[in-house]
């Protein structure tokens, strides 16, 4: 997460997605895609919510 965070704090717009073995299915990959986005959710929601509040 990381390094995701910080190449879209440089302004990436793609992230191409590989795991090293290429040992991930199509549905595996699909579900570490659905949590990866949940994670992002609640962290971009939890930074709306303390900006929100001035803390």
């Amino acid at each position: 997460m990381t390094v995701t965070n910080r190449a879209i704090g440089l302004g990436a717009v793609r992230l191409d997605l590989m795991d090293s073995l290429s040992s991930l299915g199509p549905e595996a990959m699909t579900v570490f895609l659905r949590q990866l986005r949940a994670r992002w959710s609640a962290r971009s929601s939890a930074r709306s919510c303390t900006s929100a509040s001035g803390a």
